[in-house]
């Protein structure tokens, strides 16, 4: 039996009502622009009670291209964890008559995972505010700063091994995860 449960922090997962065992995560960060590396990845791998991850970004197309094989890859045991994309009345204006790319990178992100029929992944829909959690949980990686352009986070770079502002924001979403949801 398949429910849709919240969890802690504003996690939406979908899941079958028994635990998971968690032994791999692929935490996303996605982005609107097609020709720039604004997609975070952030993967995840159980090594005993500890976990081992790495943090990236990638071009829209080479990260669609990445979550398929993960999918393929990791099915039946594994959870893909998507930042929400959500419309804040603060960005109505700047947002106004765009594609809503981040939009469009999550319906094609769920579609693969969708189409994946034979054991798919567990898809988690996390809120963008998570991150802040997730960064104390990696060591205090991050402050929240209203006044910074780019979400108002500022991240440690000597707690997170992803290089940019996206794959840090991805890492941020699967430390939440792994280390807050996930503890079996």
């Amino acid at each position: 039996m398949v429910k849709k449960s919240k969890r802690a922090g504003g996690a939406f997962v979908l899941a079958d009502t028994q635990p998971i065992r968690t032994e791999v995560v692929l935490a996303i960060d996605p982005g609107a622009a097609i020709e720039t590396k604004t997609n975070g990845l952030s993967e995840w791998h159980r090594s005993g009670n500890d976990w081992e991850r790495a943090a990236w970004s990638l071009h829209t197309i080479d990260a669609l291209r990445y979550v398929q094989e993960f999918v393929e890859l990791y099915a039946g045991h594994a959870v893909l964890v998507i930042e929400e994309f959500r419309l804040y009345p603060t960005k109505l204006q700047q947002q106004a008559l765009t594609e809503l790319g981040t939009a469009q990178v999550i319906g094609a992100l769920r579609w693969i995972v969708a189409s994946y029929t034979e054991q798919p992944v567990t898809v988690v829909m996390q809120s963008a505010s998570i991150k802040l959690a997730g960064c104390k949980r990696l060591g205090g990686g991050c402050i929240w700063n209203p006044n910074k352009s780019q979400g108002g986070m500022k991240h440690d770079p000597t707690v997170h091994v992803g290089k940019n502002i996206h794959a840090r924001d991805a890492e941020a979403h699967g430390a939440y995860w792994v280390k807050a949801i996930c503890r079996d």
